[in-house]
């Protein structure tokens, strides 16, 4: 019987310190706002909507919400508002369209979506009269009925429909590159019902001005019409205004434009007039206006957030300061997740120049830095293109040292500026050995030249007296190692080894031995493969690797085109090659290569040495040597929003699993966490639970593979199992399955190294049902 221990209900409450912890077994999307909005639009009563990245954001005033789990991920391709009906249209990828409502609830129109189409199916544009809705797509025109939620009609046509506007008793298109009508109440999907308005304007936009004019924009450039029947006479000229950015939806007043440092509205005659002068920070160039009602209530959006201006008099008037989503993080396109040395610092960031299909091409640098007491730090230096791969200095953590991925150097970072470039051009990566030299692995101009190295004592001034001089070019590195497109340097902690390669298909992967003598380079040997055999004596071509990760037990593990591989003893791979095999299990004794066919991306190991990847086709999680898989997540069984994950990482201070991809940064709660070395800080999460919570019951700090009872307070075990390395989650369930009673219960830890834990109740959970 266990001994009755009296306490007040609040101080067991207190108790569950990190009560507030993410589920176990959830994805958080960490918000994105990656630069100047895509789109903003506001609603009749204020609320304005502002699309980030293919995100979409609402601030009412009060509160900023992220819609990105009512679209399940899906990327958001067009939006706009409807004033009759008072709602916002939103297209999503793969022509999934949902409504958003004044009080916040969305509902979807999955017609297109799941129509069994031949053709791409993406939302160009709509256009409204009441609830009558016109959608132009990739596939040609669908009209909806949004009051019932239904198809009126549907136009398949197979034409890119770029832009539609709803005039009159007609529906105003643009495809094959001219301006058409057709009539409303024509067959849609019958081409010969389409007249020819304007030859050669291949618009992408169209807006309806009044009852007989439209405005086209034509890539920055812009028309008016006056419309009568079948006829379109030019009104504006595009030599009027170039450089035009999209039309602005507003109401009484149909659109505005931004005209360089004017902001100009149009008229239903087709005409326009000067509506403002535009004083900075809003005659940039670069920024996105939403216009309600007049010019007392304009939000303007820019690289720095969304902010809330009254353009009514000659000086603008700041009514809302500038704010971004809270927690956001500005990479879109994530090309890589690296931590500091203690793991208590992530950056997160993107690649310039790439062989993987995780490039932003032309993207300006985005770094943000996530600290583990949650904050979120921007890094980014602006008009910095082509970023690398960035590391941090040993000494002072305020010290980066970041690779660029063209002509041009790498750069020392500090403060949120460039405070001295490092010698030599396309130096993709910087490494720190463990005696704190200084190593790059960059674009050399002839053999032999890829590693470059600078000793500790001339690291430590690299801000004040080292010079190109102090660096010294290592000559171990044989058979052309250059360091080609996306080299990166591996530094063991478990053997003197350091790894490096490049994803070029026919460049070579370098296993350098230190000796452990990491400042003298004299008594250094390094050898490159492109060819390695496999435990069946398979000739394995590993040059090219994707990514590579070395585990708890000292193996590097490496990826390339044709699968995933294991080097078991890195001071001498070429005879150590394990090619991973996943049983059947099916009484054959047949086994398939761990994901054969699929593109690895980025490879990580977690705190109970088992194995992730991201890969085209989601992400994977195995045991420690991979003959298992133990989870794999794409955009069917998870909230990712692309099958392409980018980047993995685990970290070593919790059982959180940062995911990479193409539209952003996500963290998945596992249910593998660090083991601790005794139980005075073991803790569950969540605690109470309520009655309406079903999900995962987690309790963490435990040692590793703990044996973990759960007892009600009469002492009878409810459950028990083994942590997963410092994790033990539970369902509040018993054996049987059925939940148990209200309560509070008692959780009972042991080691079977008997040093700690002998069966000690090492934490309390309230049941509340």
């Amino acid at each position: 019987m266990i001994k009755k221990a009296i306490f007040v209900l609040s101080a067991l409450i207190a108790m569950a310190v990190n009560a507030s912890a993410q589920q176990t077994g959830s994805w958080h999307y960490y918000p994105l706002y990656a630069g100047q909005p895509d789109k903003v639009e506001v609603a009749d009563n204020g609320t304005v909507y502002y699309l980030s990245a293919g995100r979409l954001y609402s601030f009412d005033g009060e509160e900023n919400r992220d819609f990105v789990n009512d679209f399940s991920g899906r990327k958001i391709t067009y939006m706009k508002y409807n004033a009759d009906a008072d709602y916002l249209f939103v297209g999503c990828e793969q022509g999934d369209i949902s409504l958003v409502y004044p009080d916040g609830h969305t509902a979807r129109l999955s017609d297109i979506a799941d129509a069994n189409l031949r053709y791409e199916k993406t939302i160009n544009a709509a256009d409204f009269k009441g609830d009558d809705v016109i959608v132009a797509t990739t596939f040609g025109l669908v009209r909806f009925d949004t009051k019932t939620m239904t198809v009126k009609e549907s136009g398949v046509t197979g034409k890119n429909v770029k832009a539609v506007a709803h005039l009159g008793d007609r529906f105003i298109v643009s495809f094959d590159g001219a301006i058409r009508s057709i009539k409303a109440g024509a067959l849609l999907s019958d081409l010969s019902n389409f007249t020819t308005l304007v030859e050669n304007r291949d618009a992408i936009e169209l807006a309806r001005l009044g009852a007989a004019a439209i405005a086209v924009r034509l890539g920055t450039g812009i028309y008016t019409y006056s419309i009568n029947g079948d006829v379109a006479t030019e009104v504006r000229p595009y030599s009027a205004y170039t450089n035009v950015p999209a039309f602005i939806n507003a109401r009484p007043t149909p659109y505005y434009i931004v005209n360089k440092k004017e902001l100009r509205r149009f008229k239903s005659d087709a005409t326009d007039e000067l509506a403002a002068t535009l004083a900075a920070p809003l005659n940039s160039g670069t920024v996105t206006l939403g216009i309600a009602d007049g010019l007392k209530d304009v939000w303007a959006g820019t690289a720095d957030g969304m902010a809330l201006y009254d353009l009514s008099a000659a000086t603008p008037t700041v009514k809302t300061e500038s704010f971004k989503p809270a927690g956001s993080i500005g990479v879109e396109k994530v090309g890589y997740i690296r931590s500091s040395r203690d793991g208590k610092r992530i950056y997160v960031g993107n690649l310039g120049n790439s062989n993987l299909p995780i490039a932003d091409w032309g993207g300006t640098q985005k770094l943000f830095r996530l600290d583990s007491d949650g904050s979120i730090h921007n890094l980014s230096i602006a008009n910095r293109s082509q970023p690398g791969f960035p590391t941090e200095d040993i000494d002072d953590p305020g010290i980066l040292y970041v690779g660029q991925t063209s002509s041009g150097a790498a750069q020392i970072q500090k403060d949120g500026k460039v405070v001295k470039n490092l010698p030599g051009s396309w130096t993709y990566d910087v490494a720190i050995d463990p005696e704190g030299n200084l190593w790059t692995v960059r674009f050399g101009t002839g053999n032999n030249d890829g590693m470059y190295f600078l000793p500790n004592a001339k690291r430590k001034t690299l801000l004040t007296t080292t010079t190109n001089a102090d660096w010294t070019t290592s000559n171990k590195a044989l058979n052309s190692f250059r360091g080609r497109k996306d080299a990166q340097i591996l530094f063991c902690r478990h053997s003197n080894m350091m790894v490096s390669y490049e994803t070029g298909p026919n460049e070579p992967i370098m296993f350098y031995n230190t000796q452990g003598t990491y400042s003298n380079l004299a008594d250094d040997k390094g050898e490159n493969f492109v060819y390695i055999n496999d435990q069946d004596g398979r000739s394995i071509w590993v040059a090219g690797t994707s990514c590579i990760a070395e585990d708890a037990k000292g193996q590097i593990w490496l990826a390339t085109n044709a699968g995933v591989y294991v080097v078991t003893d890195p001071t001498n791979p070429s005879t150590t090659l394990r090619s991973v095999k996943v049983p059947r299990n099916d009484g054959t004794g047949y086994a398939d290569y761990l994901l054969d066919g699929i593109r690895v991306y980025d490879i990580e190991v977690d705190a109970n040495n088992n194995k992730w990847f991201a890969t085209s086709s989601g992400v994977y999680q195995t045991n420690a040597d991979g003959s298992q898989i133990l989870q794999h997540f794409d955009k069917s069984n998870s909230p990712l929003p692309d099958n392409n994950i980018t980047a993995v990482y685990a970290d070593p201070l919790s059982n959180n699993i940062y995911v990479g991809t193409l539209y952003g940064l996500l963290r998945y709660s596992s249910m593998t966490a660090p083991a601790a070395t005794d139980y005075s800080d073991v803790y569950a999460y969540p605690n109470p639970v309520k009655p309406d919570y079903t999900g995962w019951i987690s309790i963490v700090n435990l040692m590793d593979n703990s044996l973990v009872k759960i007892a009600d307070a009469s002492g009878n075990v409810v459950y028990s199992g083994r942590s997963n390395g410092g994790m033990f989650t539970w369902d509040g369930c018993n054996a049987s399955g059925s939940r148990v009673k209200s309560g509070v219960y008692y959780v009972f830890a042991s080691h079977s190294d008997g040093t700690s834990g002998n069966g000690d109740v090492v934490a309390k959970i309230l049941i509340m049902n």
